[in-house]
């Protein structure tokens, strides 16, 4: 709840999972990012797309091909996208692959990443 009152999250918006499926009703929610366990990805990515909802997947995408295949075939059937990852729309990483493309770094022949995330101001 800290979180999403930082962020202005209403309540009512906030989803777990007993309440997950509610989602449907909430025309505000336009995609839904699963970052659960992999063992979950394929219920909760099934469950959202018949929601209506697009789906940012964590990877990998689950634990077996038929869960993928189903994974795929719920979102083809709600006409709904699943990526992967959430990684290219953060703001950052947006700005570095501008810069690749505009060659500000020259020639590149190594590229070393880490992955951190801000949850939140630590001063509240």
């Amino acid at each position: 709840m800290k979180i999403a009152t930082q962020y202005g999250i209403r309540q009512g918006a906030i989803y777990d999972y007993g309440t997950y499926d509610r989602i449907a009703e909430n025309h505000e929610v336009e995609a839904i990012y699963i970052l659960l366990p992999n063992s979950m990805h394929a219920e909760f990515v099934v469950r959202g797309a018949k929601a209506g909802k697009h789906i940012l997947c964590e990877k990998p995408m689950a634990t077996s091909v038929k869960d993928c295949e189903r994974m795929i075939d719920a979102c083809k059937a709600a006409n709904v996208m699943m990526i992967a990852h959430r990684s290219q729309y953060e703001s950052y990483d947006r700005l570095m692959m501008k810069m690749i493309h505009e060659g500000k770094f020259g020639t590149l022949t190594q590229f070393i990443a880490t992955n951190s995330q801000n949850q939140g101001d630590p001063a509240q």
